[in-house]
């Protein structure tokens, strides 16, 4: 039995390895029910998604004409919100080929649902069953060679006011026009040298505006396929979009700077100047007295279209926004931004009225509290937050002075006493003391931390450094011992590490990636003594069994060992078609679940590995992440997509 996986986000998996970290409550897993079967080796295969803890990366945002919903397209599909109950459980329609960049589009009609897909198809979906009911392809045959070069990912789309038509602009530069009844392409405009960033209709249909990264807006007569003006933007390129007034007097372009133009003659009018941020997308109010421009950094600036001056400036995003909507009698507007935020305000007030929660920037790391009342979340480029996992709302994001570059790091004591966040491109570990609430103090070193781990008696927090140096911190007086745990084949250490401390803090492993004696050296983390184990290879990953008395390694060589940590005795050799990553253990190590990919990122999959028989017994297709088993057993926390964590069962 197999499911259908969730599109990996390239870039981002390419580059980044995602280390899921184990779930530390001893309770039964918050927010599902409890009673489901302990998952073994003899039903691994019945596991599927029975809860969202997030839900993707957001991609666009759009309010339908109808006032009813607004849809959040995102890296999973289009989540659709009641828009008079936005506290309400959202509905998913899965759609695992969204792209980043192009604006959800409601046909005006309010039955249609489109963005588009990074595969160069268009697909729509109608609203009131979630069917998929038209699929859109220019790269089909029947088509013929209608593009050159090549149709690549779809860019931009847009619905004509009467929902008959539906343009689609293209990453090679193409815009093509179809007809939304009968699915058959009707033109094709060639004349970008760049990718195509926005469309827009005019309110008569009659013309078609295109905004593309080679600095150029055309117009296009729709029905003649003849282009009419070529708008030469200036500004700088963060984003280029057009917009039509709803008169249809006026066109807006931006390119970092907003000019309005003549659609008529195709000369500019105006610029509207005295704005600091670079404008990424623009987009009028529906009685056309209002421009909205979403700058590089945050704000949503209200411009009067009669005065040509700004009316307000709407705060609340930290990064660039890319989609804007505004609801039917434009009283208020929704945003999108980079930052996975969706914010919505109140357009007369200028007053924030409420942002949707759980969606998330690439999550790649996920720690329980003790009680599992507390989910701590962090990533690369995204910092730590803590939610409560039973209304799973936003509890709090602990201020750290952590670049949002770097890869942070997240661990809860066994208590769940103390909380602490590093990062291993910074020197020093900040505390949190969760009883108190309040931030206890700051671990100070003199190299960038690799691995950290609070003892099991909850008194000591052990960090592992660039240095070559284990550390010791009690954490009632912030003080610290420093042991060297210099290897005579390796004088420093470096990331380049497989590395990991046992569950029980009693043991350190290490093995270099590029090392000149690629062993795996096991560290008594009381003394420092290293203990060798005899085993050597290039290893990617090293795990320990969640009692301690097991390893597992990830090799470069495409195999998996297991050994035995007291003897040193091998246990497994598991020998693969392309190299593992991601490995887990279950509670009594029974299980071992991990993921391969081919070296040309094809044929991904998630295996489980049954230790006792030695013999695979669960596999799935997909593009798959992190994985976590639950400590009761019954539950696998399961990263299948950029930004989205599923708790699997039976």
């Amino acid at each position: 039995m197999q499911f259908k996986p969730y599109r990996l986000f390239q870039t981002f998996w390419g580059y980044f390895a995602l280390i899921l970290a184990v779930f530390l409550s001893q309770a039964a897993t918050p927010g599902l029910a409890s009673g489901h079967p302990v998952i073994t080796a003899s039903n691994v295969n019945q596991i599927k998604p029975l809860s969202w803890l997030t839900r993707g990366l957001v991609y666009g945002v759009g309010w339908s004409p109808d006032d009813k919903l607004i849809a959040v397209s995102s890296s999973i599909g289009f989540w659709l919100y009641a828009a008079d109950h936005l506290d309400q459980e959202p509905h998913l329609i899965p759609d695992t080929h969204l792209t980043w960049g192009p604006r959800v589009e409601f046909s005006p009609d309010s039955r249609l649902l489109t963005a588009g897909g990074n595969d160069g198809v268009i697909r729509v979906w109608r609203i009131a069953d979630s069917t998929l009911t038209m699929t859109l392809d220019a790269s089909s045959p029947q088509f013929g060679p209608v593009t050159e070069p090549p149709m690549k990912g779809i860019s931009a789309v847009a619905f004509s006011h009467d929902s008959t038509l539906l343009a689609s602009g293209s990453e090679n530069g193409a815009v093509l026009v179809w007809d939304v009844v009968t699915g058959k392409l009707k033109q094709v405009f060639n004349g970008h040298q760049n990718a195509v960033d926005s469309l827009a209709f005019s309110p008569d249909d009659r013309t078609l505006a295109s905004a593309s990264y080679d600095s150029t807006t055309k117009l296009w007569d729709v029905a003649t396929g003849s282009p009419l003006f070529t708008l030469k933007v200036s500004g700088s390129s963060v984003g280029y979009s057009v917009a039509f007034s709803p008169d249809g007097h006026l066109v807006a372009t931006s390119s970092g700077s907003i000019q309005l133009w003549d659609p008529q003659t195709g000369q500019p009018l105006t610029t509207l100047s005295g704005q600091n941020n670079l404008v990424q997308t623009i987009l009028f109010s529906g009685d056309g007295s209002i421009l909205a421009a979403g700058t590089d950094n945050g704000p949503v600036v209200l411009w009067d279209v009669k005065t040509k001056r700004q009316r307000a400036v709407l705060n609340g995003q930290n990064l660039y926004v890319f989609q804007m909507a505004f609801n039917a009698d434009s009283t208020a507007l929704v945003a999108a931004s980079s930052d996975d935020t969706i914010h919505l305000w109140d357009v007369q007030t200028h007053q924030e009225k409420v942002v949707l929660p759980n969606f998330s920037q690439g999550v790649d790391k996920l720690v329980f509290n003790t009680d599992g009342t507390l989910l701590a979340t962090a990533g690369l480029y995204v910092d730590a937050h803590l939610w409560n996992t039973q209304t799973q709302q936003l509890v709090t994001a602990p201020n750290t002075p952590f670049d949002s570059a770097t890869d942070h790091q997240i661990l809860f004591s066994p208590d769940g006493h103390w909380f602490a966040e590093y990062s291993q491109a910074q020197s020093s570990i900040w505390l949190w003391d969760m009883q108190k609430s309040r931030q206890y103090g700051v671990l100070l070193q003199q190299s960038p931390i690799i691995a950290a781990i609070f003892t099991q008696n909850n008194t000591q927090l052990l960090s592992f450094s660039a240095d070559g140096y284990l550390r010791q911190w009690t954490l009632k007086s912030l003080s610290g011992k420093a042991i060297s745990l210099q290897s005579p084949n390796e004088p420093y250490f470096t990331n380049e590490l497989a590395i990991t401390f046992s569950p029980d803090s009693n043991w350190l492993t290490t093995s270099y990636v590029n090392g000149k004696s690629p062993n795996i050296d096991l560290w008594d983390t009381k003394f420092g003594k290293n203990h060798p184990t005899g085993h050597s290879g290039k290893f990617s990953q090293l795990l320990f069994s969640p009692d301690s008395s097991w390893l597992a390694a990830a090799s470069y060589d495409k195999t998996i060992q297991i050994w035995n940590v007291a003897s040193g005795a091998s246990v497994v050799l598991l020998k693969l078609d392309a190299m593992a990553a991601n490995l887990s253990f279950n509670r009594d190590a029974s299980l071992l679940a991990f993921t391969t990919v081919d070296s040309d990122n094809s044929h991904p999959k998630l295996h489980f590995f049954d230790t006792v028989q030695q013999r695979e017994v669960a596999t799935f297709d997909g593009n798959f992440g992190p994985i976590a088993f639950s400590p009761d057993g019954m539950f696998i926390a399961l990263s299948d997509g950029p930004g989205v964590v599923h708790f699997w069962g039976i």
